[in-house]
């Protein structure tokens, strides 16, 4: 059993708006120490193939329901594709980061 579903039996709908946000950030700043070295990269298959791999073995993935992981990472991958369009050009800022991840639970929580 993964830590979110440990910490969180009941699934989100227990979960309050200020919560889950204070919990997407955490687990965005775990996946942060996963993808703090894919930057400076292009948008090309193989780099978002990769990208993704890499967010899938990170604690923020971890923490997902198994079912969930791959829809999540894909929905963090198109955002972050729509905001940087150029490919990542800098490091993606934690600000960033935290907004996708929220972006992201909402819209997974929604799409269930």
């Amino acid at each position: 059993m993964n830590k979110y579903t440990a910490n969180y039996p009941d699934g989100e709908q227990t979960i309050n708006k200020d919560s889950m946000g204070s919990i997407a950030r955490q687990y965005s700043y775990d996946c942060s120490t996963g993808i703090k070295n894919l930057h400076y990269r292009a948008w090309t298959p193989q780099f978002t193939s990769t990208f993704k791999n890499v967010l899938l073995k990170t604690p923020l993935a971890a923490q997902i329901k198994a079912e969930y992981q791959s829809k999540f990472c894909d929905c963090f991958i198109d955002e972050l594709k729509s905001k940087y369009p150029n490919g990542l050009t800098k490091k993606v800022s934690q600000s960033d980061q935290d907004s996708i991840s929220i972006s992201c639970a909402y819209k997974i929580k929604v799409n269930k």
